[in-house]
């Protein structure tokens, strides 16, 4: 009686096993970046937020829709999608990505040209314009992207003073 007790034990034990299968979950890409300057590393600005696309590996292409994505940026470089709509997973069949990114984000950005208006200069967040070369050949396996960030427009300042042949009354409306 142990024995057949034991055997229907076992025989019910094994039967709820069942070979393990893998499932392929999407993953998501996790972003982070270092501004650089002529210089030095600097910090992002805070409520930063940049435009990252994905292409497939080495072509034009745009992968699995991410056109124009929008992440926000913290403070030390780490990258959060702005919305869960805008979160970049890699394809499933684990082709390898590119990826380029610009700051300060557009939505309106309808190609690769960045359109730049430097008439206004209030704001000087709204035209410090940084791109990140492309970055090849990652794959959802080792889901870390670091991007590199480099300023693309410089501030000039001018100081204009009165002086030989120029007086204080010359100078006003100079903007």
């Amino acid at each position: 009686m142990k024995k057949l007790m034991f055997t229907i034990l076992a025989f019910g034990l094994l039967s709820g096993c069942t070979e393990r299968v893998e499932q392929n979950l999407p993953v998501a890409v996790q972003f982070n970046a270092v501004v650089v300057t002529k210089s030095r590393p600097s910090a992002w600005p805070s409520d930063a937020k940049v435009g990252i696309f994905m292409y497939a590996n080495g072509g034009s292409v745009i992968s699995e829709g991410a056109n124009n994505r929008k992440y926000a940026v913290s403070e030390t470089g780490a990258f959060s999608p702005d919305s869960a709509s805008q979160t970049i997973y890699y394809p499933m069949d684990d082709s390898p990505v590119d990826f380029i990114a610009y700051y300060p984000y557009t939505d309106a950005l309808s190609s690769s040209n960045l359109p730049v208006n430097v008439s206004e200069q209030t704001s000087q967040s709204a035209i410090d314009v940084m791109y990140a070369q492309r970055v090849s050949g990652y794959k959802k396996t080792d889901p870390n992207v670091s991007l590199v960030f480099v300023h693309k427009l410089s501030k000039i300042v001018m100081s204009v003073s009165a002086g030989t042949g120029l007086t204080s009354a010359d100078l006003n409306g100079l903007t």
